[in-house]
């Protein structure tokens, strides 16, 4: 086994890990199981996705135990079969907060969808939900959302994430409403101009790899970690060692203390040859 300053490396998915047509290439794979085989390191998923779409692609590549859901909202236990549940941590959007968000949102033309572990949700499959699920692979649920969260509150559960996708004029209107109502109450993230990625307060990729290193025992300057969006700033800041994507916006490449190639040119398997040679 070769020898490497850092023990873990935490990834994001889309826009890093995986190429704008969603899938990851041949020559990112080959890189993350040789550095995987020869070093013997940890590979952490650190995404806003829901938990069944990183369990296809811990299967595909088979290099990864444990992984952290919805920006940190969720970390499960990935060694356990695929439907199986092994929280390590969960963190949930208040349910009253949630039903005042959807309340609001639904008087706009948006795409809105709720998700928890791996239920989700949506009011309507329109485009932006067939952009989902071609790049999630996995099929949301059609219901009425108000009802959704009724049914969720007898049963004690709360969403982990809530999406909201539509056009930029009309999330501009939705914008001031989430801050007027729920700055310093829940995290909200523009990731995009067409993309609002709702999660519970106090929560970020940081904390989620914060609970994962501890329990592995890995200290932050042995933590690698690689971006691309603003929902990556937090894990940028706190790992060791922060590589950010070409394409990833100026305030990522900002802090970060690398930048590598973009998502689409193969950026984490130039950085992995780079730094585990």
């Amino acid at each position: 086994m070769k020898h490497c300053n850092y023990k873990m490396v935490c990834i994001d998915v889309d826009g890093t890990l995986v190429n704008d047509d969603k899938f990851i290439s041949e020559i990112t794979k080959r890189e993350l199981i040789r550095v995987y085989s020869n070093y013997k390191i940890y590979f952490i998923l650190v995404s806003s996705r829901m938990p069944k779409s990183l369990y296809i692609i811990i299967k595909e590549l088979g290099i990864t135990e444990l992984f952290i859901c919805y920006n940190g909202a969720l970390v499960i236990d990935g060694k356990l079969e695929f439907g199986e549940r092994k929280f390590l941590f969960e963190s949930s959007i208040d349910i009253n907060d949630a039903k005042k968000i959807i309340n609001y949102t639904s008087t706009f033309d948006c795409h809105l969808g709720l998700y928890h572990f791996d239920d989700w949700i949506v009011n309507k499959i329109d485009k932006w939900a067939l952009m989902e699920i071609k790049g999630t692979k996995v099929t949301p649920i059609v219901s009425n959302l108000e009802n959704t969260l009724a049914q969720w509150k007898k049963e004690g559960t709360a969403p982990h994430k809530i999406m909201i996708r539509g056009l930029s004029e009309n999330l501009n209107k939705i914008e001031p409403f989430l801050n007027i109502n729920f700055k310093n109450i829940i995290t909200f993230e523009r990731i995009r101009d067409t993309t609002f990625e709702i999660t519970p307060i106090n929560v970020s990729k940081a904390t989620g790899i914060e609970i994962v290193s501890t329990l592995l025992n890995i200290k932050k300057n042995e933590i690698m970690g690689i971006g691309d969006n603003i929902n990556d700033l937090e894990m940028l800041r706190y790992v060791g060692y922060g590589i950010a994507m070409a394409n990833s916006p100026q305030i990522l490449k900002n802090v970060a203390k690398e930048i590598t190639s973009s998502n689409n040119k193969d950026g984490i398997a130039k950085a992995l040859l780079k730094h585990f040679p």
